[in-house]
């Protein structure tokens, strides 16, 4: 392969671009005559290529269009790198009839082939009987898009084929041309097994300019991984094998090792679990009389039976349980909670967690026997010390009030452990006797 480079200024009906081309001058046909084999494009290459003879007809199973035969296919994969429309310019030489058919848009540059490439993807297409130039072009494109490009040699006759984009103000992305860039990640989860309550993932990783020494890492983020080793090629299948169901969204990180800012990410659906999972969590500290709640999350095909434990000592079984994640347990003892089992109609699942809640006592707190004082004087009544805060009935936070009437008084105090508790007394107030009138002879 020879690559040349030289700048040259186009002037197109759009706008006036300054743009360093790559010439490559490349035999594609035992490499890229597959669909999901693409050669990657982008806006600064000019591609030119040795178009194939007798060299078979286009895999079977995609859509077409208006290419009636296609014989002698390359295919190519090119990704939005703005919003905009494209133009792409193809012309052979000697002048041939050179055909093409564009599909787009798509979010992975092979996943869709050749199944995917249906009718509502076809984003134009030529079968024109002439030799001159073909355009195909691509409307409205947005960013990170990919769309997948099949040239054919009707004429079945040697001649090179060109193209390049010369037109729209759209950009295809040259960063997956040069740079080392990982492209594309496919992921395709499996159901899951009831006997393990796992399931596994697998797909490709499509990447441009992999470093040459090193490993590539593959890993979901619940930590199952798989590693490869140089020398790599594109695309690189796959497959995570027993993650655990949770119906969650999961992520996969893909990197090179010797290329650290070489990497990318994509999510997917884990199934559902069908043997049940049920995790424990919550607790805490509560003031005696109160109760805590613990939070028991429930994953699988319902309805649920599962038994808990406080300090290793099973409680009853919860049975026949068909209502929202997480079940509410209200704990009312102080101690260890656990799970001991879950299951449902299906098979006996997996259980995790604890959760440790601790029942304060509340503060003792005894005004005493009812009491009562004389008219005109005043009797003190004393909540006791040694608690964090006080209220009386009326109003006072101290610890001893002065009484000067009778009726009833109430304290409420609170302790370190931020618990309360009250008594209350009943104050007589007694009137003074009457004087005795003295009488003297």
């Amino acid at each position: 392969m020879m690559k040349f480079q030289t700048i040259l200024q186009g002037i197109h009906h759009y706008q006036i671009l300054f743009i360093v081309f790559n010439f490559w001058f490349i035999s594609l046909q035992a490499q890229n005559n597959l669909c999901e084999n693409s050669l990657v494009f982008c806006s600064t290459d000019v591609i030119s290529y040795a178009a194939g003879v007798n060299a078979g007809t286009a895999q079977s199973g995609a859509y077409y269009s208006c290419l009636y035969s296609q014989p002698n296919p390359a295919w190519f994969y090119m990704q939005m790198q703005n919003n905009g429309n494209v133009t792409i310019k193809i012309t052979s030489n000697p002048p041939r009839d050179i055909d093409f058919c564009l599909w787009g848009p798509f979010d992975h540059p092979t996943t869709p082939c050749v199944a995917g490439l249906t009718e509502n993807k076809v984003e134009d297409c030529s079968y024109a009987g002439g030799t001159g130039p073909e355009y195909a072009d691509i409307t409205d494109g947005i960013i990170g898009e990919f769309y997948i490009l099949v040239l054919t040699n009707y004429s079945n006759q040697p001649t090179e084929v060109t193209f390049q984009q010369t037109a729209g103000e759209g950009l295809l992305n040259c960063n997956i041309v040069f740079d080392c860039s990982i492209v594309a990640i496919s992921a395709v989860p499996t159901a899951c097994n009831p006997s393990t309550n796992t399931y596994n993932v697998s797909g490709q990783i499509i990447f441009t300019n992999p470093p040459s020494t090193g490993s590539l890492i593959i890993s979901d983020n619940n930590g199952v991984n798989q590693t490869f080793s140089a020398p790599f090629t594109s695309p690189q299948s796959y497959t995570l094998n027993n993650i655990p169901c949770n119906g969650n969204i999961h992520t996969l990180n893909v990197n090179f090792s010797d290329n650290l800012d070489c990497n990318n990410s994509t999510t997917y659906l884990a199934p559902e679990a069908l043997c049940p999972i049920a995790k424990l969590k919550g607790g805490g500290e509560v003031c005696q009389g109160d109760s805590i709640p613990l939070f028991i999350e429930l994953m699988g095909e319902p309805p649920f039976d599962f038994v808990y434990a406080i300090d290793n000592i099973p409680q009853p079984v919860i049975t026949n349980y068909s209502g929202p994640s997480p079940y509410i347990l209200q704990a009312h003892t102080s101690g260890t909670y656990s799970l001991v089992s879950v299951s449902n109609n299906l098979c006996t699942g997996n259980v995790s967690g604890t959760a440790n809640v601790w029942f304060h006592p509340l503060p003792i707190i005894d005004l005493g026997p009812n009491t009562g004082f004389c008219s005109t004087y005043s009797i003190s009544i004393d909540a006791g010390s040694g608690f964090k805060s006080y209220l009386w009935s009326t109003g006072a936070s101290s610890q001893v009030i002065n009484v000067t009437q009778g009726g009833s008084y109430q304290v409420t105090v609170t302790d370190w452990n931020n618990c309360s508790n009250s008594d209350s007394i009943q104050v007589i107030e007694h009137p003074l006797p009457s004087p005795l009138q003295i009488k003297h002879k």
